[in-house]
């Protein structure tokens, strides 16, 4: 394996490409036909689901705004990021549209997807605190409700997870002479360790601590090869149309702020309320998704 599949990203893309027929113009039509009425299914599937949830879990969310003042302004906080999160998903999906050659391992179909089942998550995070204050809060079905927002959070870092794994394996690969369809199928292997193994301990999963420190555990794994990724790429100029290294200080943010969903109420509990701790990790979250969005969208110097 020479060095240069090692920077080069679309490896695995041309080598199909050789192997198959270019398509013709009726054939991508009809597939971004289908991938638009996928879109729009799934779409139509997450409104259900959230209003089903709102409409169960919502019970006296006037009173519950009313006596709480912080969870207004993180719902403020949650919503601004939510917009910002789907305005930057459509922005990479149309830059995924806009290519000659699509592949479901672009970089820019697996970014939006990234934010877009962000975006959905966060709508989970609003229903969480939400419930948490309710007079009517049931033990059980706050914990069902959790559970629910922790294994989308496994599907939300799929494609991220997916996308950091490539350099790091390839490195690897490169010393110790593997060929690319073995340097694929671990990458794929431990992706699908990663879904599993924290899927099951999600579901034994019975403490709210438990929770976090699942949740604290599957992102920092996540982020960590994101930020490897991105780190590789401004190091060798692997992405020369965005800022690698924003994003890369971007998810180095979201790093960094997700512990301190764990440490700070330790630290900080007896000074300031739950709601308050809330809004500042949601507002540190808020500055790590902005330098994300930044490093996509200023043009490289």
């Amino acid at each position: 394996m020479e060095k240069t599949e090692i920077l080069d990203f679309d490896t695995e893309e041309k080598e199909m490409e050789i192997q198959t027929l270019k398509p013709s113009k009726q054939r991508i039509k009809n597939k971004d036909l289908l991938i638009k009425l996928v879109f729009f299914f799934v779409n139509v599937f997450f409104c259900v689901f959230l209003v089903s949830l709102f409409l169960y879990y919502g019970k006296g969310i006037t009173v519950i705004y009313k006596n709480t003042t912080e969870l207004t302004l993180a719902t403020i906080i949650i919503l601004t990021r939510i917009g910002i999160m789907f305005s930057f998903c459509y922005y990479m999906f149309k830059k995924w549209f806009a290519q000659e050659k699509r592949y479901l391992k672009n970089i820019p179909f697996l970014v939006g997807l990234f934010f877009y089942f962000s975006a959905i998550g966060k709508f989970l995070d609003i229903l969480l605190y939400i419930y948490y204050f309710s007079p009517y809060k049931e033990a059980d079905a706050f914990f069902l409700l959790a559970k629910i927002r922790q294994l989308f959070l496994i599907i939300t870092f799929i494609p991220m997870l997916y996308l950091g794994l490539r350099p790091f394996i390839y490195n690897i690969g490169l010393k110790r002479g593997w060929n690319d369809l073995k340097v694929l199928k671990i990458r794929r292997g431990l992706t699908t360790t990663y879904v599993f193994s924290f899927g099951f301990f999600i579901l034994i999963a019975y403490t709210i601590i438990f929770f976090q420190i699942l949740t604290a555990l599957m992102s920092i794994f996540t982020y960590v090869f994101i930020c490897y990724l991105f780190r590789f790429a401004y190091k060798h100029n692997t992405f020369p149309t965005i800022r690698a290294e924003l994003v890369s200080l971007g998810f180095l943010f979201y790093l960094i702020s997700t512990p301190s969903r764990l440490i700070l109420p330790i630290f900080l509990l007896g000074i300031l309320s739950l709601e308050q701790i809330n809004v500042i990790s949601e507002s540190l979250d808020f500055i790590s998704m902005s330098v994300i969005f930044l490093g996509f969208v200023l043009k490289p110097k």
